[in-house]
């Protein structure tokens, strides 16, 4: 008895997701991401890990920034976009 078995495609954008959690925010242009941690102490000292990975190695720490959400949002919220 043979059983097909069909691939469900998945986006390299959502296989990244998937490998990194929630808290992965690529950089469109490099391979190099923001890692937010699942879980931080206070609001405003979260870890955000600067990340990169070549081609078939495992992913380095580049940096850690200690954020302010509030800070994160003042200054996404503040960017405007031209028409």
């Amino acid at each position: 008895m043979s059983e097909k078995v069909i691939q469900i495609p998945v986006s390299y954008e959502q296989r990244k997701l998937n490998e990194h959690g929630l808290g992965y925010v690529p950089c469109l242009t490099t391979d190099k991401w923001l890692q937010f941690p699942e879980t931080a102490v206070h609001e405003v000292n979260i870890p955000v890990k600067l990340m990169a990975q070549e081609d078939g190695e495992d992913p380095i720490q580049l940096s850690e920034l200690y954020l302010s959400k509030s800070d994160l949002l003042r200054a996404i919220n503040a960017v405007d976009f031209e028409n």
